[in-house]
């Protein structure tokens, strides 16, 4: 249950506050040239969470407000990674096959990548103020 090439996808972090509404916010927005939707003018949004097309820069507020778009646009980021981790293939695919024979279930092959889980060693909890 990995990737065929063995790499994963980057993810960048964005250094974003969605408290702190960008200056001019309802003065100038990007439109995205898939479906016509209006994202915030920052350059974030050059590609657009929506359609993953380009926008373009126009004089005119945003169709949503700034936290709304925030949020679409992490959620968008996730799912693009989550493709990419995947390397194309999808959840119950990755789930099932290596644990089925001739379009069974196969109870070895499940045990055999149960006990392959690696669960990484934790210090244990010790309590507030420990």
């Amino acid at each position: 249950m990995s990737r065929s090439d063995g790499k994963f996808p980057v993810y960048t972090r964005l250094d974003i506050d969605v408290e702190e509404w960008p200056q001019g916010y309802y003065e100038k927005a990007r439109q995205c040239e898939g479906c016509g939707l209006k994202w915030p003018h920052p350059h974030v949004f050059d590609v657009s969470p929506c359609c993953d097309a380009k926008t373009m820069l126009i004089e005119d507020a945003p169709d949503m407000r700034w936290p709304d778009a925030v949020k679409a646009l992490h959620e968008a980021r996730f799912t693009r990674l989550y493709e990419e981790y995947n390397d194309g293939v999808q959840d119950d695919q990755l789930d099932w096959d290596g644990v089925l024979s001739h379009g069974e279930l196969d109870e070895k092959k499940v045990e055999e990548a149960i006990n392959k889980i690696e669960i990484p060693e934790r210090e244990p909890y010790k309590g507030i103020g420990h």
